[in-house]
């Protein structure tokens, strides 16, 4: 245990407590937001906790076009998360294709590269780079 004089003291402010009632509520209008810059796009948002996922279809003539859209509509959710101080993880970040087994050919086979400016990164610092989301 340690003693009181060897502990570290700093300024917080801004938190809600962990186990709060009130977080899952604040998070919930801190992340308001986040569906109109979505639907932007022409896609859908679903939320749960602190997790989001983003969806679509296309049939598999348009994957480009909506390859295109997901690039750009989480480029821009990086952005508005760091302007409202939160961070994107980047190594959670995934995006999944599902096909009927005769038009998984049509699928598209390279990766989604996005740039992030400013997410945190499986080191658990903030880094800058493109990532391949496959």
């Amino acid at each position: 245990m340690a003693s009181v004089s060897s502990a570290f003291f700093t300024s917080v402010y801004m938190f809600v407590p962990q186990g709060s009632v009130l977080g899952p509520i604040l998070f919930i209008i801190y992340t308001a937001d986040l569906a109109p810059l979505v639907d932007e796009y022409g896609l859908s948002l679903h939320q749960y906790a602190d997790d989001s996922q983003i969806y679509s279809s296309c049939r598999p003539a348009a994957t480009s076009t909506l390859s295109s859209d997901i690039t750009e509509c989480v480029d821009d959710i990086s952005s508005w998360m760091r302007s409202n101080r939160l961070q994107l993880n980047a190594d959670k970040t995934e995006v999944m294709w599902c096909s009927s087994t005769r038009r998984l050919p049509q699928l598209p086979s390279s990766p989604l590269v996005i740039w992030c400016i400013w997410c945190i990164c499986s080191s658990g610092q903030f880094c800058s780079r493109p990532w391949s989301l496959y």
